[in-house]
């Protein structure tokens, strides 16, 4: 599933840990990151998430998916890592409360009144394709909002 880190070097090591800006609670990644925050690093030839490398440092091993239980993507404290399951990083991304859920989500198109109008016209017999097509989204949007598969918050 993951790329497997089979060997740092004491360089490697050392220079990891340059880019490591501890604190009393979170272990910042100061190198590089990607738009979501996540510290990356390259390593023999191959890119690798940096909490990734941390995690496998302190471990030995890092063949799962490897968690923040901080909600710092830039955070490295092996402390604050674990392994855990694509289901188990939903369930954090709920309780920590980050998930953006409809006009918040950063790719919007359509407002919450939005979703209510179209509610309604879809009630009174206007079709998910014409909805589409006034809207600028596709049909198939319109049609997750009807069978309420997204927008469920409202």
């Amino acid at each position: 599933m993951y790329k497997p880190i089979l060997t740092l070097t004491e360089t490697q090591k050392l220079n990891f840990w340059a880019k490591v800006n501890k604190t009393d609670k979170c272990w910042v990644w100061t190198g590089y990151k990607d738009d979501k925050g996540y510290g990356r690093l390259t390593l023999n030839d191959d890119v690798y998430l940096a909490h990734r490398v941390s995690y496998f440092l302190k471990t030995g091993h890092a063949d799962k998916l490897i968690l923040h239980d901080c909600n710092n993507s830039s955070c490295v404290n092996p402390s604050h890592l674990y392994e855990g399951t694509y289901q188990n990083n939903s369930d954090d991304i709920l309780r920590a409360g980050n998930r953006q859920f409809g006009s918040d989500h950063h790719q919007s198109t359509l407002t919450d009144q939005d979703v209510l109008r179209i509610r309604y016209r879809l009630s009174r017999g206007d079709t998910c394709v014409s909805l589409a097509s006034e809207y600028g989204v596709t049909h198939s949007c319109i049609s997750l909002i009807k069978r309420r598969k997204t927008w469920r918050h409202i």
